[in-house]
């Protein structure tokens, strides 16, 4: 699954500005499975390094990648615009 997500994600690298749709889907995706995975953490206590690892990547790098998204799409939009 993780081979699925990141080929994805490479697959948006050429174009990213018009790809918004599939990284936002992702992004949806991914955001919303950490967070139940962090719920399970608070119902269950401490959980290994490698859950607290994928928490930190999906409650902070993968928002962060698609805030970064669509300030790409939206400076190659205004560039068009000009």
């Amino acid at each position: 699954m993780l081979l699925a997500i990141g080929l994805i994600y490479w697959s948006c690298i050429r174009g990213i500005e018009q790809r918004g749709d599939r990284i936002s889907l992702v992004t949806f995706i991914l955001a919303f499975g950490t967070f139940s995975r962090l719920l399970s953490v608070i119902g269950h206590g401490v959980p290994t390094v490698g859950i607290m690892y994928n928490l930190i990547v999906g409650l902070a790098f993968v928002p962060l990648l698609w805030l970064w998204q669509r300030h790409v799409a939206r400076v190659a939009q205004q560039g068009a615009v000009t």
